[in-house]
């Protein structure tokens, strides 16, 4: 943000979620044996605490968490949620929350530990408490940001002169329950604090591990309609420290990001706070003849009428949280680091890099078509466009019957147009046209039609049986004469990029599956091959099979180790570019007929069917 006419701090509100749907449990976190758990209420509050201690060393501002909750009376409240020494005040000076914790609690901090069974180690540390949250009920998000403009509007009154630009981060899992914010939200981001309106950030966070999360968008056009999009309307724009301070993080954003976060997972939520120190670095000093923030009146603000909640959780006390170790979630080791006086001892809490073994549940499957055949015009049922469309027609078909959230799909093709020019599709049609990227559970939307046809199966007792079958049909495109694959790789790798940018921490490789009669030389496939093996992807290089329909007699192989038993160069040049498989040590165990020690994902005249096998077993985790 611009500090020109900066003359004084502003100030941050953490606004805090407290319903019902903050109970339900994060489970994202490696766990020793026998360990729960933790709660949303119970890892957003370690995450906060981590954050205040951390702005208790840095510049002096004013600072302040709201959490929002009803009552099991019904009744609606949001509040400011300091206590002990605190209490009764809105806005506190940063310089204030090192002397006045609630409690300071012993907890046992997890660390890498290469000797461990877990990968980890626990040590005891001392842990500073200045939030703890007691949720059930629903969430009044109306209310909760009206007490922000509210607030706000009295800190304005006693802020010195050209305050710095305040922000509200909002962290929440559940809808409002007291009506559309969107309103409130408008009056809160349009209210005059000096020169400068308050900056609003939202984060939700995710509800199943599974569900891919979606950080930082900058058009709207690729969110599907609903909350995703909502939320998008209601976030305000990073400034360009926070997205340098992003980019510092290798996390990418685009021109005008929103500074929205929707499913986000923990250790999303820990990037995302860490954005109020890059927010506040350049904020001068307070002026001498300021003083702090006022003490406020601390009674419950309440809705006009009470609300009765549709089901009100248990109180979680948080004087039961010390009875057991809790691990320290910290925001360190993204932004602009508080100069800290240290002791030399090593730091206490658990930082971002040690968070990146929380790997993300996601994968990519990018379904890579050659439509080249020897005669485009001979009319042949049988030829291997049509024969491979047909492979990816069914895998895309399975896909969308069993969805998962943790799979995206991609279907590029490439042939000659008219003009004999290398054409390029890269799109879905129907319901999801235009879309290049999309996950499983969208994918049914983007069939053309469905085949219904007859198939018969083993009945387990030495017969047949008839079952009728369904088929989505993505794919139906004409033959063409060959093309080169070098435009297509191109974009292939540019998409795989887009999701490398937004799932920076999948736990499988981006999986490439072409399907070609495998006439490419040796050369254009070395070069098309190459453009996959300079991305950079953290979980691994990009695997690059191939399923190959031959138009002249081959004998079927699947997953070989050697290339002795191909027939041409075209072949052995597709074969040595051809990635190992996938999970290869599991689907040994599984496959043992299949798989051996050095399978590549190569199928000649036969069908793929252990494409997801090894990413399934990834993406379990077990």
């Amino acid at each position: 943000m611009s500090t020109s006419s900066v003359e004084s701090p502003g100030c941050v509100i953490l606004l805090i979620d407290e319903s019902a749907a903050m109970e339900s449990a994060v489970q994202e976190e490696p766990l020793e044996l026998g360990q729960e758990p933790k709660s949303k209420g119970v890892s957003i509050a370690n995450a906060v605490n981590s954050l205040l201690k951390q702005l208790a060393t840095g510049p002096d501002f004013d600072v302040t968490v709201i959490g929002y909750r009803s009552e099991d009376s019904g009744l609606s409240v949001a509040q400011a949620r300091w206590s002990g020494p605190l209490a009764g005040r809105e806005f506190v000076s940063t310089k204030e929350l090192a002397a006045n914790p609630v409690t300071v609690e012993t907890r046992q901090r997890r660390i890498p530990d290469s000797t461990s069974f877990s990968g980890f180690r626990s040590e005891p540390v001392e842990v500073p408490v200045w939030y703890s949250a007691k949720t059930g009920g629903i969430a009044p998000q109306v209310l909760a940001f009206q007490k922000c403009k509210e607030i706000l509007e009295r800190w304005s009154q006693t802020a010195g002169p050209h305050p710095g630009q305040p922000l509200v981060i909002h962290l929440f899992a559940a809808g409002s329950g007291d009506g559309n914010p969107t309103k409130a939200i408008e009056e809160l981001q349009s209210l005059a604090i000096g020169d400068r309106q308050p900056l609003v950030f939202q984060a939700h966070m995710s509800t199943a591990k599974a569900v891919p999360a979606t950080l930082y968008t900058s058009n709207r056009t690729f969110l599907a309609p609903g909350p995703s999009r909502d939320l998008f309307e209601r976030s305000s724009l990073l400034t360009a420290d926070h997205a340098s301070a992003l980019k510092a993080a290798n996390v990418i954003v685009g021109a005008n990001a929103r500074g929205m976060l929707f499913n986000a997972k923990l250790i999303d939520i820990v990037r995302f706070l860490s954005l109020v120190k890059s927010h506040v670095q350049n904020w001068p000093p307070r002026p001498a003849n300021v003083a702090p923030a006022p003490i406020a009146p601390s009674a419950p603000v309440a809705s006009e009428a009470s609300i009765v909640a549709d089901a009100v959780a248990p109180v979680v006390d948080p004087a039961s949280r010390s009875e057991s170790p809790v691990d320290e979630i910290s925001a360190d080791a993204l932004t602009t680091e508080f100069p800290v006086e240290t002791s030399g001892d090593a730091e206490d809490e658990f930082t971002l890099a040690d968070l990146t073994a929380v790997l993300e549940r996601a994968a990519l499957v990018i379904f890579l078509l050659d439509r080249s055949v020897q005669d485009p015009f001979a009319a042949d049922p049988n030829n291997p466009c049509i024969r491979l469309q047909e492979q990816a027609n069914d895998w895309l078909s399975k896909i969308a019957k069993k969805p998962t959230g943790q799979i995206e799909v991609a279907a590029i093709s490439y042939g000659l147009d008219s003009t004999g020019e290398v054409e390029v599709r890269n799109s879905f049609e129907a319901g999801l046209s235009g879309r290049i990227l999309v996950t499983d559970t969208e994918l049914e939307s983007g069939a053309t039609h469905i085949r219904e046809f007859e198939e018969q199966l083993p009945n387990g007792v030495g017969g047949l049986i008839t079952v009728p079958q369904k088929q989505r049909i993505f794919l139906e495109l004409e033959p063409t004469a060959a093309a080169s694959p070098l435009t297509a790789f191109e974009a292939t790798a540019a998409a795989i990029t887009d999701w490398c940018e937004r799932h920076s921490q999948a736990c499988v490789p981006p999986v490439v599956l072409h399907l070609t009669r495998g006439q490419h030389s040796a050369s254009d496939l070395e070069s098309a091959a190459a453009k996959l093996q300079s991305l950079s992807v953290s979980a691994g290089p990009v695997a690059l099979y191939h399923t190959i329909a031959t138009e002249t007699p081959h004998s079927s192989i699947s997953y070989c180790e050697t290339d002795i038993e191909l027939d041409s160069p075209q072949l052995k040049a597709a074969f040595a570019v051809s990635s190992p498989l996938i999970g290869r040590d599991q689907l040994m165990q599984s496959k043992p007929a299949l798989v051996k020690p050095q399978s590549r994902g190569f199928v000649i005249n036969g069908k793929f069917d252990l494409l997801l096998d090894g990413i399934r077993e990834a993406l379990s985790g077990d």
